[in-house]
Parts: structure tokens; sequence; C-alpha cells
């Protein structure tokens, strides 16, 4: 495993004023020392200091794990762009930064993972946040002497705020996705929450579910590959003659969510459910596994489950809402969460699920596959399925505050079931709150343009989007009954967040 004393730098890193010249050391400071990784090789390598670092930073997502990290890259990544910032002690990682080169909008560096990740962050160790935050911050300043730091898609509390905060440039904190998120109640307490019909209509949903005899199945790290292709294959099913997230039907996207996911399910990073009838698999569940966030991240459902009148939302969202129970119960968390045995018949909609099968959480992920979740034009084509997907991207996030970053306004009590990234109307059915995630743009005086551009940018299209709208409101209602778009003043002052282009913009996507 290569060690702090050697770092890597891309072949044309010797130019004159490059960020990357000299390539080894980036600093030191107080028995810290920053240097860069930029090969692919070498990045493999770190896998097993990277996994460390991680179960050391209280503020990951399995979105940062090394196998979620390096698959992305073998499937997206451009030869000559990565840049992974890493602050040693000794022989220990203390903190880490997984970055791109991008040229296009503006030259920038950005968090690997494009638009199939739901959270981005980095990874600084918990016993010395402030140290390690400051060295990685000044070794991503004399980066942004020629290109912006942009980090998108950073939830509250995340480790990438400290640097924002230590950043002695010119930076700005603008909105992103939105997030909506549940209390950690019982399926009886959610279902309170809501209008006496809805919640009658629900509880009929999982007695049918009941009815037919669903069972549960987790899949062992040896099947996991076959699942994942089962997944995607039932996925492509469930969306035939509608509006497929186009990203989720590519080569790449399948390869690198097989490739993270054996190594994910391995490590208990992920849990793998296959939901039967009989012997047949009708449905396949990915969930992603952490300390503070399990994430149901993707599923595919057969076509035959709606037609036998099986609402796959509600059998996800209920299972998800055991798995809460259990945990609440006292069951394992973490890395071992994905060994931990069944709640067995007292899970509601189970189906008589196997009493030693987990349970997985609710799935398909708009926006989670490097492009846009469906378009309007795909959500009209499933207005009929909208309950279906109530349970969309069901996710249980335990944050005890033990990070107290400033700015942070991520619940800290125990138990969230999280709605993840989107704010589509048949979510609020659920009386969810809300969250928002942010975008980070640190720059220097020499890219402090760039900043600028982008902004505008961001303003502009922010504009556009409401012109849009009130277009749209304006074909079908009284035009005098619509009131129009506010202008966006784009010259606000920094600490003003700026408009956020909508959930699943792949401007972080490979160039």
């Amino acid at each position: 495993m290569p060690g702090p004393g050697r770092a890597w730098a891309p072949g044309r890193a010797r130019a004159r004023g490059s960020a990357w010249a000299g390539g080894a050391r980036g600093g030191d400071k107080g028995g810290l020392r920053l240097t860069w990784c930029c090969g692919e090789r070498e990045f493999a390598a770190l896998a097993e200091e990277w996994e460390r670092l991680y179960a050391r930073c209280a503020t990951a997502t399995p979105f940062q794990s090394h196998a979620w990290l390096h698959s992305w890259w073998l499937s997206y990544g451009r030869t000559g762009r990565l840049r992974v910032a890493l602050v040693w002690e000794g022989t220990r990682l203390r903190a880490a930064a997984a970055l791109m080169a991008v040229p296009f909008p503006v030259p920038s560096l950005v968090l690997l993972g494009g638009g199939v990740s739901d959270f981005k962050d980095v990874l600084v160790d918990d016993v010395c946040r402030e140290p390690a935050a400051r060295l990685l911050a000044d070794g991503l300043a004399k980066a942004a002497r020629t290109r912006l730091v942009d980090l998108g898609e950073v939830r509250p509390g995340a480790a990438a705020e400290l640097l924002h905060a230590v950043w002695r440039g010119p930076h700005r904190a603008l909105e992103d996705s939105r997030c909506l998120h549940l209390p950690a109640l019982p399926m009886d307490a959610l279902l309170a929450r809501l209008a006496r019909p809805r919640a009658q209509r629900f509880r009929a949903k999982l007695r049918r579910i009941e009815t037919l005899g669903v069972r549960r199945r987790t899949v062992s790290p040896a099947r996991a590959g076959e699942a994942v292709r089962t997944l995607l294959r039932l996925h492509r099913l469930q969306w035939q003659g509608r509006g497929v997230t186009p990203e989720h039907l590519e080569p790449r996207f399948a390869a690198h969510l097989e490739r993270a996911a054996e190594a994910m399910v391995r490590t208990g990073q992920a849990r793998l459910t296959e939901f039967r009838l009989g012997e047949e698999v009708l449905a396949v569940d990915l969930t992603l596994l952490a300390p503070r966030l399990r994430g149901g991240y993707l599923y595919g459902a057969h076509p035959r489950l709606r037609d036998q009148k099986v609402d796959v939302a509600a059998m996800l969202l209920s299972a998800a809402v055991s798995d809460l129970e259990e945990v609440a119960g006292g069951g394992e968390r973490g890395a071992g969460a994905g060994k931990r045995g069944g709640s067995g018949a007292g899970r509601r909609g189970s189906g008589g699920a196997e009493a030693d099968d987990r349970t997985p959480n609710a799935a398909e992920r708009t926006g989670a596959a490097g492009a846009p979740g469906p378009d309007s034009t795909d959500r009209a084509a499933a207005s009929d399925d909208r309950t279906t997907r109530a349970g969309d991207r069901t996710s249980h996030a335990d944050d005890r505050g033990a990070d107290g970053t400033k700015g942070s306004t991520l619940p800290n009590e125990p138990g969230i079931l999280s709605l993840l990234r989107g704010n589509e109307p048949y979510k609020h059915h659920w009386r969810p709150e809300a969250t928002t995630n942010r975008r980070l743009l640190l720059a220097s005086r020499t890219t402090a343009p760039l900043l600028g551009a982008v902004v505008l940018d961001l303003a502009a299209r922010q504009r556009a989007k409401a012109v849009r709208k009130w277009w749209r409101q304006r074909a079908g209602a009284d035009p005098t009954a619509v009131a129009k778009p506010a202008t966006t003043d784009a010259s606000a002052p920094a600490s003003t967040p700026a408009p956020a282009p909508a959930s699943g913009d792949q401007r972080q996507g490979p160039a």
C-alpha cells in the first residue's frame, strides 16, 4: 500500500504554475502532511487505509466509501484528471478529498460521484477534525489558483462544511438539491400523519401484500453480481414504455453498480434483498449501509406485481419502518448491520417474510444514475403510479450529534427516514420535514471570476425555469390569476444563497 511519503502527479503536472508541480508534498502542518494522488492504480491501493479513515469519520455516507468512489472512477473517470488530496499523520490517513478535474463549463475540481451519488463529501478524521481540515483546505487553495473548487450535494453538517468555514479566499454556499425526511416512528404513527382516507388505503395495500405471500431473502456476497443484474433487468421492465432515467440503461452504470455492490456487500456497506412470489424473484432492492445512514438506493420490480395490485412502495416503506423498529430495539449498527437478523413476523406489509431475511428500504431513486430523474413527461406518464413510488429512495439516518460542525441543520435525533433528493409532490403526502444540500464554491483571487460566472449561470437557469413554470400555469389558468415570476438578483451578497439547479443536474459529471 502506498504510504504518505509518496504522491503521484499526472504527466503534465510539471508544467510551470501547476498546482501539482513537484508532485510529492503539498504542505506540512503540526505533524500532518498533504500529498496528492493522481494515478488510478495508486488510488486503488489506498483502499485499506481509506476504509479505516471512513470508519473514523462520523459524517461519512456510503457514497464516500472507497468501493463506491473507485468503482465510479473506473466507469466515469477520464485519464489524467484524477486529483485525490490526502492528509497524513505518520502512516495514518487523517483526511481525504477525492476530486476530478473538469474543463467545462468552467475549469473546476469536483468531487467524484457525479449524478449517481446523492450525497458528496470529503473525509476528515474525528480525532483531528480542525487541523486536518485546515491543511486539506490549504492544499485545495493551491489548486484553486487555476481551477474553481466546486463541492456539490453536500449534506448539512458534512465534513466539507469545515473546508468552507476555514477557507480564506472567495467562497459561496449555494442551495443544491432539496431533501425530505420523516421521523423514525412506527408505521401506525406515520399513518396518523396522513389524512384518514389515505391511511386506510395504505393499510389495505399492506393487507394485500400479506395475503399474496411475498417473501424476502437477503442475497449472499457470492450472488451479489447476479442480483444486481436481475435488479437492472427488472428495473428496465418496470419502466418499459415510460420515461426511464437514461443512465440506468447505460452499460457503464451497470458495470459500476455491479462492481460497487459486490465489494460493499462483502464489507457490510450494502445489502441486496430479493422479493419472491413462490420461487420467482419479482423485485430486488439495493440498500447502502453506514453507521449513520441507511439508504435504499435502487430497486427493480416486475410489472406483474402492479398487475396483481401490489403497491411496491408500500411494501418497501413498511419494510424500512420495520428495520427502524429493529434498530430502536437495540440491533447492531454500522458495517455489521447487513448481517443482523430480521424481525420476522412483526414486520408490517412483509407478506409473510422469512424470519431470517433482511428488511429492504424503499428504493427507486429519481436522478440517481448520473442523469436527471424522470422529467415532467415521465411523471405525467407515471401519474397513475405515484402512490406506488411513495417510498422511493427511503433511508435511515442516525445522526447523534457527534459532529458539531457550524451550520448543520440535519436533525440529530436517532432514526430518520430520509426520502433523499427531490421535492416531488407525492412525498408531501407524508408531511415530511425538509433539509437542503449545499453547493460549496471555493476560489482564489485568480479564479474568483469563475465563481462569479457559475453564480450568474445558476441565477439565469433558475430564472428561465421560473418563466417556463409561469407559462405552463398561464396556459391552463386565467392569466390574471397567475403571478409573474420574481426577478432573481444575481448580484446578491456572498452570504446570500443563490438559486441552485434542479435535482439531478449533471454539471459535475465527467466532461
